[in-house]
């Protein structure tokens, strides 16, 4: 089922990729980082957010981008066919994938 997920000002809707991955061979390899980082793709960027001093934040990535952040100590914000999801600030995006 497809849906479009949309963000506030300031955020990001990422879905959680699965963390382990398998080469063409069959091995499956463990993201080692996966205590500290998770890999995310971004589901839903809200638009430029701009605080009460009149700093704007730019949002650092595009729908369908991978991106990393730090592995959240809280649960899931929300599950939407069996996946998880969080609403995360733009500033928690620890890097973008290319």
């Amino acid at each position: 089922m497809n849906r479009k997920i949309e963000s506030t000002d300031g955020k990001l809707a990422v879905k959680v990729l699965d963390q382990d991955r398998t080469t063409e061979s069959g091995l499956l390899v463990r993201d080692t980082y996966a205590d500290r980082f998770i890999r995310c793709e971004a589901v839903g960027v809200g638009e430029v957010y701009t605080n009460s001093k009149g700093y704007k934040r730019k949002p650092p990535c595009r729908n369908g981008d991978n991106i990393y952040i730090r592995k959240p100590s809280r649960k899931p914000d929300f599950r939407l066919d069996g996946d998880d999801y969080y609403s995360i600030p733009f500033i928690e995006v620890i890097a973008v994938e290319s």
